[in-house]
């Protein structure tokens, strides 16, 4: 009986999380896991966070070639430029270190082991 009762208890943790406020909280601990690198990662996960990173990485890249567009052609926005352009690559390098961030880790790992 209590092996049942352990199998039924881990079936309902697995099934928890289909409700949104626990998919967002499993999301937010694996990107936790990613940003810190405090622990090993596992082949599996260190691809994971390669995919990941890039694809963290890619608005800031974008962000950064669109500013690059504008700032180029300030007269196609005219003042409007001025305010855009600085806080879209504000926004960009922050994109960027969360992106860079789980790749330096990949990476860290992968010279270290």
């Amino acid at each position: 009986m209590r092996r049942r009762d352990s199998w039924q208890v881990s079936f309902i943790r697995r099934q928890r999380n289909v409700l949104p406020e626990d998919s967002i909280r499993n999301a937010g601990f694996v990107e936790g896991f990613l940003l810190r690198g405090d622990r090993r990662f596992s082949p599996l996960q260190k691809v994971a966070a390669v995919i990941i990173g890039v694809f963290y990485s890619s608005p800031g890249i974008a962000g950064l070639v669109v500013a690059g567009l504008l700032s180029a052609h300030p007269d196609q926005l005219g003042s409007v430029a001025i305010v855009i352009v600085p806080i879209l690559v504000l926004l960009s390098l922050a994109w960027l270190y969360i992106g860079g961030r789980m790749l330096r880790n990949v990476i860290r790992q992968a010279i270290n082991s």
